[in-house]
């Protein structure tokens, strides 16, 4: 590993988002990367271009405050009691699905449906945040600070699988829909939800849940 490389850990910290993400783009080869024993390496450079041509926004992947404490500054079990669950959303696109998505939640008064919908579209057209195994993770490009008084995440079961354009080309039937108030508690709720989806069963939990206790019990 050269000077110019960062470890999987380090792109996801740059890229802002789960190192799984980062692991499947890279065994896809859409980010440019190299093998290094049983994982990937990325030139720093070539990562940087590559966000710059999808919008997205860097960090710097060393600085350590950021991550640090992330799981004490988003508390999952929390977020999800104030996202809640949604069943049988209906949609034949990914529009069609985040509108009566959004029309369902119970949102506060300083973040209209309207609001959230094209914050969430905004950030799908940069890249997709479907994970694979037909899961996606949606969420604002930037925190919702002023608009949101506290993180949720909310549990979305659709009622068909649609076209995500998720990193491994299978169609998402569930959602986990994070909102934050800040970049930290953001990454602290990615890094939860990473957490929950490793869990043995917690997939087919969270496809077939009736209740938000349901899902709350897995942790």
């Amino acid at each position: 590993m050269t000077a110019a490389e960062l470890s999987l850990r380090e792109t996801s910290r740059l890229l802002g988002v789960p190192e799984e993400a980062v692991r499947r783009w890279a065994r896809k080869g859409s980010l440019p990367s190299r093998v290094d024993g049983e994982d990937f390496l990325f030139l720093r450079s070539e990562v940087e271009a590559w966000a710059r041509r999808l919008g997205m926004k860097l960090r710097d992947p060393r600085t350590p405050s950021e991550d640090s404490g992330t799981r004490k500054s988003a508390d999952l079990g929390e977020a999800l009691r104030r996202g809640g669950l949604l069943r049988d959303i209906e949609g034949e696109s990914l529009r069609e699905v985040y509108a009566n998505m959004v029309a369902k939640m119970d949102l506060p008064g300083s973040l209209s449906p309207e609001t959230l919908l094209d914050r969430l579209l905004q950030r799908e057209e940069l890249a997709t945040t479907g994970i694979g195994n037909g899961i996606a993770i949606p969420h604002p490009r930037h925190p919702l600070q002023g608009l949101l008084p506290a993180a949720r995440v909310t549990v979305v079961q659709l009622a068909h699988p649609i076209d995500f354009k998720a990193v491994d080309g299978l169609p998402v039937d569930l959602l986990l829909v994070c909102l934050s108030t800040s970049l930290k508690e953001h990454l602290g709720l990615l890094k939860e939800c990473a957490h929950l989806l490793q869990k043995p069963g917690a997939s087919r939990t969270l496809h077939e849940a009736t209740s938000i206790d349901e899902v709350l019990a897995l942790l």
